[in-house]
């Protein structure tokens, strides 16, 4: 009985461990680029545009009625799904409909970049040992200089 409460507990402890670990590298991502900024943003510009949405089509011949449709239409929108079953009919409600589908593209191409330069990092910080453009210059320096000397040193020689 005791064991089993034991590796409860250490279960428990190393899905702790792992819950803190991808929080840490969720708050990376998110930190890193801005990230939290943009799906801030994003997060605004779609209940704005559901509420909109609401406003220009209510009453006007539309199937967008409450503002519990206009998020179920700005939902379906951003992601590309369109289920077809609301949509907008009047002018502003279409303008608004390209500008939701502009913004669901923008922020799922934003957030998968900074996905994958988030895992692409770890490779290029493995690559630390390698020479940088600004340690090949120095080098370079070096040698020159060095061939100046030699090149000095075998003219007062008498070049032999």
């Amino acid at each position: 009985m005791r064991s089993a409460r034991l590796l409860r507990v250490i279960r428990i402890v190393r899905l702790t461990a792992f819950a803190v670990r991808a929080a840490e590298s969720s708050r990376e991502v998110l930190e890193e680029r801005g990230l939290q900024y943009a799906l801030a943003t994003g997060a605004i510009l779609f209940v704005a545009a559901a509420a909109a949405v609401t406003l220009f089509e209510r009453g006007n011949g539309g199937n967008i009625d409450s503002f519990g449709d206009g998020i179920w239409w700005a939902a379906a929108t951003v992601t590309t799904v369109g289920y077809g079953d609301r949509f907008p009919v009047t002018p502003e409600g279409r303008g608004i409909a390209v500008f939701l589908m502009l913004l669901g593209i923008s922020l799922f191409s934003f957030t998968t970049a900074n996905l994958s330069a988030f895992f692409v990092k770890p490779q290029n910080e493995e690559q630390d040992g390698s020479p940088t453009l600004a340690d090949v210059m120095e080098q370079l320096r070096r040698l020159e200089a060095e061939i100046v000397e030699l090149r000095l040193a075998s003219a007062a020689s008498g070049g032999q």
